[in-house]
Protein backbone atom coordinates (compact mmCIF):
# COMPACT_ATOMS: atom_id res chain seq x y z
CA UNK A 1 0.00 0.00 0.00
CA UNK A 2 1.39 3.38 -1.03
CA UNK A 3 2.28 5.81 1.80
CA UNK A 4 2.68 9.59 1.60
CA UNK A 5 4.56 11.87 4.06
CA UNK A 6 2.95 15.01 5.41
CA UNK A 7 5.08 18.03 4.43
CA UNK A 8 6.70 19.97 7.31
CA UNK A 9 7.97 23.56 7.03
CA UNK A 10 11.67 23.29 6.08
CA UNK A 11 12.60 26.44 8.06
CA UNK A 12 12.18 24.73 11.41
CA UNK A 13 14.02 21.87 12.98
CA UNK A 14 11.38 19.27 13.63
CA UNK A 15 10.84 15.62 14.36
CA UNK A 16 10.71 13.24 11.42
CA UNK A 17 7.68 13.73 9.20
CA UNK A 18 4.56 11.86 10.13
CA UNK A 19 3.84 9.11 7.66
CA UNK A 20 0.23 8.12 7.25
CA UNK A 21 -1.29 5.63 4.89
CA UNK A 22 -2.52 7.62 1.89
CA UNK A 23 -5.51 5.37 1.38
CA UNK A 24 -6.97 6.19 4.77
CA UNK A 25 -7.03 10.01 4.12
CA UNK A 26 -9.88 11.34 2.13
CA UNK A 27 -8.97 13.42 -0.86
CA UNK A 28 -10.53 16.59 0.55
CA UNK A 29 -8.71 16.30 3.86
CA UNK A 30 -5.42 15.67 2.11
CA UNK A 31 -5.82 18.82 0.01
CA UNK A 32 -6.84 20.82 3.07
CA UNK A 33 -3.75 19.75 5.02
CA UNK A 34 -1.52 20.59 2.05
CA UNK A 35 -3.01 24.07 1.85
CA UNK A 36 -2.45 24.64 5.56
CA UNK A 37 1.22 23.66 5.19
CA UNK A 38 1.73 25.99 2.23
CA UNK A 39 0.09 28.84 4.11
CA UNK A 40 2.33 28.27 7.14
CA UNK A 41 5.46 28.29 4.98
CA UNK A 42 4.37 31.52 3.32
CA UNK A 43 3.80 33.13 6.74
CA UNK A 44 7.26 32.18 7.90
CA UNK A 45 8.74 33.63 4.70
CA UNK A 46 6.82 36.88 5.13
CA UNK A 47 7.94 37.23 8.77
CA UNK A 48 11.54 36.63 7.74
CA UNK A 49 11.38 39.39 5.14
CA UNK A 50 9.77 41.76 7.64
CA UNK A 51 12.54 41.02 10.19
CA UNK A 52 15.20 41.75 7.55
CA UNK A 53 13.60 45.10 6.80
CA UNK A 54 13.51 45.99 10.54
CA UNK A 55 17.15 45.02 11.08
CA UNK A 56 18.24 46.86 7.95
CA UNK A 57 16.58 50.03 9.14
CA UNK A 58 18.19 49.70 12.57
CA UNK A 59 21.62 49.25 10.98
CA UNK A 60 21.13 52.29 8.82
CA UNK A 61 20.08 54.41 11.79
CA UNK A 62 23.06 53.14 13.83
CA UNK A 63 25.41 53.93 10.95
CA UNK A 64 24.06 57.44 10.78
CA UNK A 65 24.53 57.93 14.51
CA UNK A 66 28.08 56.57 14.27
CA UNK A 67 28.91 58.96 11.43
CA UNK A 68 27.60 61.89 13.45
CA UNK A 69 29.68 60.80 16.49
CA UNK A 70 32.78 60.37 14.35
CA UNK A 71 32.35 63.90 13.01
CA UNK A 72 32.71 65.41 16.49
CA UNK A 73 35.08 62.90 18.20
CA UNK A 74 38.77 62.60 17.17
CA UNK A 75 39.90 59.41 15.47
CA UNK A 76 42.23 58.37 18.33
CA UNK A 77 40.70 58.49 21.76
CA UNK A 78 43.04 58.68 24.77
CA UNK A 79 43.26 55.45 26.78
CA UNK A 80 40.90 55.16 29.73
CA UNK A 81 42.34 56.37 33.04
CA UNK A 82 44.21 53.75 35.01
CA UNK A 83 42.19 53.04 38.17
CA UNK A 84 45.40 52.49 40.14
CA UNK A 85 46.49 56.10 39.58
CA UNK A 86 43.08 57.70 39.39
CA UNK A 87 43.65 59.45 42.70
CA UNK A 88 47.10 60.75 41.77
CA UNK A 89 47.34 64.32 43.06
CA UNK A 90 47.66 67.08 40.50
CA UNK A 91 50.50 68.71 42.43
CA UNK A 92 52.95 67.74 45.16
CA UNK A 93 56.10 69.16 46.72
CA UNK A 94 58.34 66.13 46.01
CA UNK A 95 57.59 63.45 43.43
CA UNK A 96 59.75 60.31 43.75
CA UNK A 97 59.91 58.13 40.63
CA UNK A 98 60.72 54.48 41.34
CA UNK A 99 60.17 52.22 44.34
CA UNK A 100 63.63 50.67 44.56
CA UNK A 101 65.88 51.00 47.59
CA UNK A 102 66.71 54.66 47.02
CA UNK A 103 63.12 55.67 46.29
CA UNK A 104 61.68 53.75 49.23
CA UNK A 105 64.32 55.13 51.61
CA UNK A 106 63.73 58.70 50.44
CA UNK A 107 59.97 58.37 50.81
CA UNK A 108 60.35 57.13 54.36
CA UNK A 109 62.72 59.95 55.31
CA UNK A 110 60.58 62.67 53.74
CA UNK A 111 57.42 61.28 55.31
CA UNK A 112 59.05 61.27 58.75
CA UNK A 113 60.03 64.91 58.23
CA UNK A 114 56.51 65.92 57.21
CA UNK A 115 57.33 66.72 53.58
CA UNK A 116 54.47 66.56 51.09
CA UNK A 117 55.62 63.73 48.82
CA UNK A 118 54.33 60.83 46.76
CA UNK A 119 55.86 57.94 44.82
CA UNK A 120 55.03 56.63 41.35
CA UNK A 121 56.15 53.20 40.16
CA UNK A 122 55.86 51.79 36.64
CA UNK A 123 55.27 48.21 37.82
CA UNK A 124 51.79 47.08 38.88
CA UNK A 125 53.13 46.10 42.30
CA UNK A 126 56.18 46.48 44.51
CA UNK A 127 59.21 45.02 42.73
CA UNK A 128 60.59 42.58 45.26
CA UNK A 129 62.71 40.79 42.69
CA UNK A 130 66.35 40.08 43.24
CA UNK A 131 67.82 37.87 45.89
CA UNK A 132 69.57 39.47 48.84
CA UNK A 133 71.59 42.60 49.46
CA UNK A 134 74.67 43.02 51.62
CA UNK A 135 74.65 45.93 54.06
CA UNK A 136 77.94 47.08 55.52
CA UNK A 137 78.54 49.37 58.49
CA UNK A 138 77.54 52.71 56.99
CA UNK A 139 74.36 51.26 55.50
CA UNK A 140 73.22 50.38 59.01
CA UNK A 141 73.94 53.96 60.07
CA UNK A 142 71.69 55.14 57.25
CA UNK A 143 68.96 52.71 58.28
CA UNK A 144 69.29 54.01 61.83
CA UNK A 145 68.64 57.51 60.48
CA UNK A 146 65.47 56.12 58.90
CA UNK A 147 64.61 54.22 62.11
CA UNK A 148 64.39 50.76 60.53
CA UNK A 149 67.75 49.33 61.60
CA UNK A 150 66.53 47.31 64.58
CA UNK A 151 63.62 45.83 62.65
CA UNK A 152 65.98 44.71 59.87
CA UNK A 153 68.57 43.15 62.20
CA UNK A 154 66.06 40.64 63.56
CA UNK A 155 66.58 37.20 62.07
CA UNK A 156 69.75 38.02 60.10
CA UNK A 157 73.18 36.67 60.98
CA UNK A 158 75.95 39.11 61.90
CA UNK A 159 78.92 38.32 59.64
CA UNK A 160 82.21 39.42 61.20
CA UNK A 161 84.82 37.38 59.33
CA UNK A 162 86.22 37.86 55.81
CA UNK A 163 87.68 34.86 53.99
CA UNK A 164 89.38 34.90 50.58
CA UNK A 165 90.20 31.50 49.08
CA UNK A 166 91.34 29.76 45.90
CA UNK A 167 89.25 27.37 43.85
CA UNK A 168 91.69 24.55 44.65
CA UNK A 169 90.51 24.64 48.27
CA UNK A 170 93.21 26.72 49.93
CA UNK A 171 92.64 29.78 52.12
CA UNK A 172 94.46 32.93 51.01
CA UNK A 173 93.56 35.17 53.94
CA UNK A 174 91.08 35.11 56.81
CA UNK A 175 90.52 37.97 59.28
CA UNK A 176 87.93 39.67 61.49
CA UNK A 177 86.40 42.86 60.11
CA UNK A 178 87.03 44.72 63.37
CA UNK A 179 90.74 44.59 62.55
CA UNK A 180 89.98 47.21 59.89
CA UNK A 181 89.92 50.94 60.62
CA UNK A 182 86.72 52.86 61.46
CA UNK A 183 85.26 49.91 63.38
CA UNK A 184 83.43 48.27 64.92
CA UNK A 185 82.00 46.96 61.68
CA UNK A 186 78.75 45.23 60.90
CA UNK A 187 77.75 43.21 57.86
CA UNK A 188 74.46 41.42 57.31
CA UNK A 189 73.01 39.94 54.17
CA UNK A 190 69.29 40.75 54.11
CA UNK A 191 66.46 39.87 51.78
CA UNK A 192 65.82 42.76 49.42
CA UNK A 193 62.04 42.35 49.44
CA UNK A 194 61.81 42.59 53.21
CA UNK A 195 64.00 45.71 53.25
CA UNK A 196 61.72 47.40 50.71
CA UNK A 197 58.60 46.51 52.66
CA UNK A 198 60.14 47.77 55.90
CA UNK A 199 61.13 51.10 54.35
CA UNK A 200 57.70 51.64 52.84
CA UNK A 201 55.89 50.60 56.01
CA UNK A 202 56.29 54.17 57.24
CA UNK A 203 54.71 55.67 54.11
CA UNK A 204 50.91 56.07 53.84
CA UNK A 205 49.45 53.75 51.23
CA UNK A 206 47.62 56.61 49.53
CA UNK A 207 50.98 58.22 48.67
CA UNK A 208 52.25 55.25 46.62
CA UNK A 209 50.93 54.77 43.06
CA UNK A 210 51.70 51.70 40.98
CA UNK A 211 51.19 51.20 37.22
CA UNK A 212 52.25 54.83 36.81
CA UNK A 213 55.05 54.86 34.24
CA UNK A 214 56.75 58.18 33.55
CA UNK A 215 56.97 59.17 29.90
CA UNK A 216 58.32 62.72 30.04
CA UNK A 217 59.72 65.18 32.56
CA UNK A 218 59.69 68.88 31.67
CA UNK A 219 61.82 70.89 34.04
CA UNK A 220 60.24 74.01 35.44
CA UNK A 221 61.76 77.44 34.96
CA UNK A 222 61.43 80.30 37.38
CA UNK A 223 58.47 79.69 39.63
CA UNK A 224 56.94 77.09 37.32
CA UNK A 225 56.80 73.56 38.76
CA UNK A 226 58.26 70.51 37.07
CA UNK A 227 55.67 68.84 34.83
CA UNK A 228 55.67 65.03 34.77
CA UNK A 229 53.59 63.20 32.17
CA UNK A 230 52.69 59.54 32.63
CA UNK A 231 52.23 56.98 29.86
CA UNK A 232 48.46 57.00 30.41
CA UNK A 233 48.31 60.75 29.79
CA UNK A 234 47.91 61.93 33.35
CA UNK A 235 50.10 64.78 34.57
CA UNK A 236 51.43 65.86 37.92
CA UNK A 237 53.25 69.04 38.88
CA UNK A 238 55.97 68.98 41.52
CA UNK A 239 58.37 71.43 43.08
CA UNK A 240 61.02 68.68 43.09
CA UNK A 241 61.26 65.49 41.02
CA UNK A 242 63.65 62.75 42.13
CA UNK A 243 64.53 60.01 39.66
CA UNK A 244 65.03 56.77 41.57
CA UNK A 245 63.93 54.48 38.74
CA UNK A 246 67.05 52.41 38.30
CA UNK A 247 69.77 51.91 35.73
CA UNK A 248 67.38 52.50 32.79
CA UNK A 249 65.96 55.67 34.28
CA UNK A 250 63.24 57.41 32.28
CA UNK A 251 63.82 60.55 34.34
CA UNK A 252 67.50 60.62 33.36
CA UNK A 253 66.57 60.03 29.73
CA UNK A 254 64.26 63.06 29.86
CA UNK A 255 66.80 65.50 31.27
CA UNK A 256 69.81 64.07 29.39
CA UNK A 257 68.46 62.47 26.19
CA UNK A 258 71.85 62.37 24.43
CA UNK A 259 73.72 60.70 27.24
CA UNK A 260 75.07 57.21 26.44
CA UNK A 261 73.71 54.25 28.40
CA UNK A 262 75.70 52.60 31.22
CA UNK A 263 78.78 50.66 30.11
CA UNK A 264 79.00 46.89 30.18
CA UNK A 265 81.76 45.86 32.60
CA UNK A 266 82.73 42.70 30.70
CA UNK A 267 81.16 40.09 32.96
CA UNK A 268 77.81 38.74 34.12
CA UNK A 269 76.63 37.36 37.44
CA UNK A 270 74.41 34.56 38.65
CA UNK A 271 72.84 35.19 42.06
CA UNK A 272 70.89 32.85 44.30
CA UNK A 273 69.92 31.89 47.83
CA UNK A 274 70.70 28.33 48.93
CA UNK A 275 68.24 26.81 51.38
CA UNK A 276 69.62 24.54 54.06
CA UNK A 277 67.78 21.86 55.96
CA UNK A 278 66.25 23.31 59.13
CA UNK A 279 67.38 20.19 60.99
CA UNK A 280 71.01 20.84 60.07
CA UNK A 281 71.64 24.62 60.24
CA UNK A 282 75.12 26.03 59.89
CA UNK A 283 75.43 26.61 63.61
CA UNK A 284 75.22 22.82 64.04
CA UNK A 285 77.65 22.12 61.20
CA UNK A 286 75.02 20.77 58.83
CA UNK A 287 74.45 21.11 55.11
CA UNK A 288 71.36 20.54 52.99
CA UNK A 289 72.59 17.54 51.03
CA UNK A 290 74.60 15.53 53.56
CA UNK A 291 75.13 16.51 57.21
CA UNK A 292 78.41 14.59 57.36
CA UNK A 293 80.06 17.09 54.99
CA UNK A 294 79.78 19.66 57.76
CA UNK A 295 81.03 23.19 57.92
CA UNK A 296 84.52 22.05 58.83
CA UNK A 297 85.04 21.07 55.19
CA UNK A 298 84.65 24.67 53.99
CA UNK A 299 85.73 27.92 55.59
CA UNK A 300 82.97 29.68 53.65
CA UNK A 301 80.32 27.68 55.47
CA UNK A 302 81.39 28.68 58.93
CA UNK A 303 78.80 30.78 60.70
CA UNK A 304 79.33 34.53 60.30
CA UNK A 305 81.69 34.38 57.30
CA UNK A 306 81.51 36.47 54.13
CA UNK A 307 83.96 35.27 51.53
CA UNK A 308 85.03 34.78 47.94
CA UNK A 309 86.72 32.00 45.99
CA UNK A 310 88.94 33.07 43.07
CA UNK A 311 89.23 31.26 39.75
CA UNK A 312 90.36 32.28 36.25
CA UNK A 313 87.76 34.69 34.91
CA UNK A 314 85.24 33.19 37.33
CA UNK A 315 84.76 33.83 41.03
CA UNK A 316 82.31 32.71 43.66
CA UNK A 317 81.13 34.65 46.71
CA UNK A 318 78.82 33.85 49.60
CA UNK A 319 77.46 35.21 52.86
CA UNK A 320 75.13 33.69 55.40
CA UNK A 321 71.68 35.26 55.58
CA UNK A 322 70.14 33.24 58.38
CA UNK A 323 70.39 29.84 60.00
CA UNK A 324 68.92 28.13 56.94
CA UNK A 325 69.82 30.44 54.03
CA UNK A 326 73.10 31.35 52.31
CA UNK A 327 73.41 33.99 49.60
CA UNK A 328 75.87 33.31 46.78
CA UNK A 329 76.95 34.74 43.44
CA UNK A 330 79.05 33.58 40.49
CA UNK A 331 80.70 36.25 38.31
CA UNK A 332 82.02 35.09 34.91
CA UNK A 333 83.53 36.86 31.92
CA UNK A 334 81.33 37.08 28.83
CA UNK A 335 80.67 39.35 25.87
CA UNK A 336 77.86 41.88 26.19
CA UNK A 337 75.43 40.09 23.87
CA UNK A 338 76.58 36.59 24.71
CA UNK A 339 73.65 35.03 26.55
CA UNK A 340 74.20 31.29 27.07
CA UNK A 341 71.44 29.37 25.34
CA UNK A 342 71.22 27.03 28.29
CA UNK A 343 70.27 29.91 30.60
CA UNK A 344 66.98 30.85 28.94
CA UNK A 345 64.99 29.11 31.68
CA UNK A 346 65.37 28.50 35.41
CA UNK A 347 66.66 24.94 35.06
CA UNK A 348 69.21 26.01 32.47
CA UNK A 349 70.46 28.90 34.59
CA UNK A 350 71.05 26.59 37.53
CA UNK A 351 72.87 24.06 35.36
CA UNK A 352 75.09 26.74 33.81
CA UNK A 353 75.95 28.32 37.17
CA UNK A 354 76.82 24.91 38.62
CA UNK A 355 78.98 24.05 35.62
CA UNK A 356 81.06 27.22 36.14
CA UNK A 357 82.18 26.09 39.62
CA UNK A 358 82.12 22.33 39.17
CA UNK A 359 85.13 20.71 40.83
CA UNK A 360 85.95 23.74 42.98
CA UNK A 361 86.80 23.42 46.65
CA UNK A 362 84.87 24.76 49.63
CA UNK A 363 81.65 23.02 48.52
CA UNK A 364 80.59 25.91 46.31
CA UNK A 365 79.16 23.51 43.72
CA UNK A 366 76.94 21.97 46.38
CA UNK A 367 75.68 25.40 47.44
CA UNK A 368 74.52 26.09 43.89
CA UNK A 369 72.84 22.69 43.75
CA UNK A 370 71.07 23.44 47.04
CA UNK A 371 69.35 26.46 45.47
CA UNK A 372 65.86 26.26 43.93
CA UNK A 373 66.19 26.91 40.21
CA UNK A 374 63.53 29.62 40.24
CA UNK A 375 65.55 31.59 42.82
CA UNK A 376 68.59 31.99 40.54
CA UNK A 377 68.84 35.19 38.48
CA UNK A 378 71.29 36.20 35.75
CA UNK A 379 72.20 39.82 35.03
CA UNK A 380 74.76 41.89 33.16
CA UNK A 381 77.13 43.99 35.25
CA UNK A 382 76.95 47.60 34.09
CA UNK A 383 78.28 50.85 35.47
CA UNK A 384 79.03 54.49 34.75
CA UNK A 385 82.44 55.99 35.24
CA UNK A 386 82.17 58.78 37.81
CA UNK A 387 81.22 62.22 36.58
CA UNK A 388 82.70 65.34 38.11
CA UNK A 389 79.71 67.53 37.41
CA UNK A 390 76.22 67.43 38.96
CA UNK A 391 73.94 64.91 37.31
CA UNK A 392 70.65 66.77 37.89
CA UNK A 393 69.07 69.70 36.12
CA UNK A 394 66.88 72.45 37.50
CA UNK A 395 64.62 71.03 40.17
CA UNK A 396 65.16 67.46 38.96
CA UNK A 397 67.78 65.22 40.56
CA UNK A 398 68.73 61.55 40.55
CA UNK A 399 69.67 59.05 43.24
CA UNK A 400 70.78 55.42 43.36
CA UNK A 401 71.41 53.54 40.12
CA UNK A 402 69.67 56.31 38.17
CA UNK A 403 72.57 58.59 39.08
CA UNK A 404 75.58 56.30 39.51
CA UNK A 405 75.30 52.57 38.72
CA UNK A 406 78.43 50.81 39.92
CA UNK A 407 79.84 47.30 39.82
CA UNK A 408 78.97 45.14 42.85
CA UNK A 409 82.54 44.26 43.80
CA UNK A 410 82.44 46.25 47.06
CA UNK A 411 78.84 45.40 47.90
CA UNK A 412 78.09 49.14 47.99
CA UNK A 413 75.44 49.72 45.31
CA UNK A 414 72.47 49.41 47.64
CA UNK A 415 74.25 51.17 50.49
CA UNK A 416 75.15 54.13 48.26
CA UNK A 417 71.51 54.37 47.17
CA UNK A 418 70.33 54.58 50.78
CA UNK A 419 73.07 57.12 51.53
CA UNK A 420 71.77 59.25 48.65
CA UNK A 421 68.26 59.13 50.07
CA UNK A 422 69.40 60.13 53.55
CA UNK A 423 71.53 63.05 52.37
CA UNK A 424 68.88 64.32 49.97
CA UNK A 425 66.29 64.10 52.73
CA UNK A 426 68.50 66.17 55.02
CA UNK A 427 68.82 68.83 52.29
CA UNK A 428 65.12 69.04 51.39
CA UNK A 429 63.71 68.91 54.91
CA UNK A 430 64.78 72.44 55.96
CA UNK A 431 63.19 73.84 52.78
CA UNK A 432 60.07 71.74 52.29
CA UNK A 433 59.56 70.19 55.70
CA UNK A 434 56.66 71.15 57.93
CA UNK A 435 57.08 72.42 61.48
CA UNK A 436 54.50 72.72 64.22
CA UNK A 437 53.71 76.21 65.53
CA UNK A 438 55.73 77.42 68.50
CA UNK A 439 54.62 75.77 71.72
CA UNK A 440 52.93 78.15 74.14
CA UNK A 441 54.11 77.98 77.71
CA UNK A 442 51.80 78.70 80.59
CA UNK A 443 52.62 80.81 83.60
CA UNK A 444 51.98 79.66 87.18
CA UNK A 445 49.11 82.11 87.39
CA UNK A 446 47.42 80.72 84.32
CA UNK A 447 44.00 79.46 85.35
CA UNK A 448 44.25 76.62 82.87
CA UNK A 449 47.56 75.40 84.17
CA UNK A 450 47.41 72.14 86.01
CA UNK A 451 48.80 72.29 89.54
CA UNK A 452 49.93 69.45 91.71
CA UNK A 453 50.97 69.76 95.36
CA UNK A 454 53.91 67.77 96.61
CA UNK A 455 53.05 64.98 98.99
CA UNK A 456 55.54 64.22 101.73
CA UNK A 457 58.19 66.42 100.11
CA UNK A 458 58.55 70.16 100.63
CA UNK A 459 59.24 71.06 97.00
CA UNK A 460 56.25 73.29 96.44
CA UNK A 461 53.68 73.11 93.71
CA UNK A 462 54.61 71.99 90.20
CA UNK A 463 53.08 73.77 87.21
CA UNK A 464 52.26 71.82 84.08
CA UNK A 465 51.51 73.57 80.80
CA UNK A 466 47.95 73.16 79.59
CA UNK A 467 47.42 70.63 76.82
CA UNK A 468 47.85 72.35 73.46
CA UNK A 469 45.19 71.67 70.88
CA UNK A 470 46.44 69.99 67.71
CA UNK A 471 47.18 72.57 65.01
CA UNK A 472 48.04 72.14 61.35
CA UNK A 473 51.69 72.13 60.46
CA UNK A 474 53.07 75.31 58.97
CA UNK A 475 54.79 74.78 55.61
CA UNK A 476 58.19 76.30 55.11
CA UNK A 477 57.79 78.41 52.02
CA UNK A 478 60.99 79.30 50.19
CA UNK A 479 61.95 80.58 46.78
CA UNK A 480 62.26 77.92 44.07
CA UNK A 481 65.83 79.05 43.46
CA UNK A 482 66.69 77.81 46.96
CA UNK A 483 65.50 74.35 45.94
CA UNK A 484 67.63 74.44 42.80
CA UNK A 485 70.72 75.44 44.78
CA UNK A 486 70.00 72.80 47.44
CA UNK A 487 69.80 70.02 44.83
CA UNK A 488 73.09 71.06 43.22
CA UNK A 489 74.69 71.22 46.66
CA UNK A 490 73.49 67.68 47.39
CA UNK A 491 74.94 66.42 44.10
CA UNK A 492 78.30 68.14 44.63
CA UNK A 493 78.52 66.69 48.14
CA UNK A 494 78.00 63.19 46.72
CA UNK A 495 80.37 63.47 43.75
CA UNK A 496 83.57 62.73 45.65
CA UNK A 497 82.26 59.73 47.56
CA UNK A 498 80.52 58.24 44.53
CA UNK A 499 83.70 58.63 42.45
CA UNK A 500 85.71 56.84 45.16
CA UNK A 501 83.21 53.97 45.46
CA UNK A 502 82.78 53.54 41.70
CA UNK A 503 86.49 53.52 40.87
CA UNK A 504 87.45 51.23 43.75
CA UNK A 505 84.72 48.76 42.78
CA UNK A 506 85.78 48.87 39.13
CA UNK A 507 89.46 48.29 39.96
CA UNK A 508 88.56 45.35 42.21
CA UNK A 509 86.49 43.87 39.39
CA UNK A 510 89.35 44.15 36.90
CA UNK A 511 91.75 42.44 39.31
CA UNK A 512 89.36 39.69 40.35
CA UNK A 513 88.07 38.82 36.85
CA UNK A 514 91.52 38.19 35.35
CA UNK A 515 91.37 35.09 33.16
CA UNK A 516 95.09 34.46 32.46
CA UNK A 517 96.29 31.62 34.66
CA UNK A 518 99.85 32.94 35.33
CA UNK A 519 98.51 36.34 36.42
CA UNK A 520 95.86 34.65 38.57
CA UNK A 521 98.58 32.61 40.25
CA UNK A 522 100.52 35.81 40.95
CA UNK A 523 97.38 37.44 42.35
CA UNK A 524 96.75 34.54 44.69
CA UNK A 525 100.38 34.72 45.82
CA UNK A 526 100.20 38.46 46.59
CA UNK A 527 96.83 38.53 48.40
CA UNK A 528 98.10 36.94 51.67
CA UNK A 529 101.07 39.32 51.67
CA UNK A 530 99.13 42.50 50.97
CA UNK A 531 96.40 41.65 53.48
CA UNK A 532 98.67 40.37 56.23
CA UNK A 533 98.02 41.58 59.81
CA UNK A 534 99.02 45.18 60.56
CA UNK A 535 99.40 46.08 56.90
CA UNK A 536 98.03 49.28 55.43
CA UNK A 537 95.79 47.44 52.97
CA UNK A 538 94.12 45.39 55.69
CA UNK A 539 93.62 48.48 57.85
CA UNK A 540 91.97 50.26 54.90
CA UNK A 541 90.16 47.20 53.55
CA UNK A 542 86.80 48.71 54.58
CA UNK A 543 87.63 52.40 54.19
CA UNK A 544 84.69 52.70 51.79
CA UNK A 545 82.33 52.24 54.76
CA UNK A 546 83.56 55.48 56.38
CA UNK A 547 80.36 57.51 56.08
CA UNK A 548 78.08 58.96 58.72
CA UNK A 549 74.61 60.39 58.17
CA UNK A 550 73.61 63.91 59.14
CA UNK A 551 71.65 64.53 62.32
CA UNK A 552 68.25 62.88 61.84
CA UNK A 553 65.24 65.19 61.82
CA UNK A 554 62.60 64.86 64.54
CA UNK A 555 59.52 62.85 63.76
CA UNK A 556 56.41 64.81 62.84
CA UNK A 557 54.10 65.51 65.76
CA UNK A 558 54.45 64.05 69.24
CA UNK A 559 56.37 61.01 68.04
CA UNK A 560 59.51 63.14 67.89
CA UNK A 561 59.19 63.95 71.61
CA UNK A 562 58.82 60.28 72.51
CA UNK A 563 61.79 59.40 70.32
CA UNK A 564 63.90 62.05 72.06
CA UNK A 565 62.90 60.84 75.52
CA UNK A 566 63.74 57.26 74.58
CA UNK A 567 67.15 58.27 73.21
CA UNK A 568 67.91 60.23 76.41
CA UNK A 569 67.03 57.23 78.57
CA UNK A 570 69.21 54.94 76.43
CA UNK A 571 72.13 57.39 76.67
CA UNK A 572 71.87 57.53 80.48
CA UNK A 573 71.75 53.72 80.61
CA UNK A 574 74.89 53.45 78.46
CA UNK A 575 76.72 55.99 80.62
CA UNK A 576 75.68 54.14 83.77
CA UNK A 577 76.94 50.82 82.40
CA UNK A 578 80.20 52.35 81.27
CA UNK A 579 80.66 54.00 84.68
CA UNK A 580 80.02 50.70 86.45
CA UNK A 581 82.52 48.87 84.27
CA UNK A 582 85.22 51.50 84.81
CA UNK A 583 84.59 51.46 88.58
Amino acid sequence: MRQEAIAWPPSYASPPPIVLPAARLPTGLRERLSAIGKSFQQGVKDNRERLKRILGGARARAKGVGERIASIVPDELPPPPNPLVASLPSSVDVLVVGSGLSGAALMRGLTQAGVDCCLVEASPRLREGGTAIGLWTQAWRALSYLRVDNAMRAGYVLNKEVCLASKEGGVLVDFNVDECANGPHEFRQVLRGQLLRELLSGVPRDRIFYSAEVEEVLEGTGSRPVLVTLKDGRQIRARVVVGADGIRSSVRASIAPREPPPRYAGYKAFRGVARLRPTFPLSMGGMPWEPSLGRGKSVLLKEGVVGQVFGEGVRFGSAQISEDRVYWFVCFNALAGDVPAISVNATGRKAYAARLVEGWGHQVYQLVQATPAEDIVLSDIRHRFPSFRPWGKGRVTLIGDSAHPMTPNLGQGGAAAIEDAVELCSVLTPILGRRPPATQTSSPSSPSAGRIASIGMNIGPIDFPPPRQPQPFEPRIDDEADIDRALRRFERNRLGRIAFLSMKAWVYGVALQIALEPICALRNFLVPILLAPNTLLRANFLDHTDWKPPTPPPLSGGAGLLEGIGETIRRFQREEREGGESG
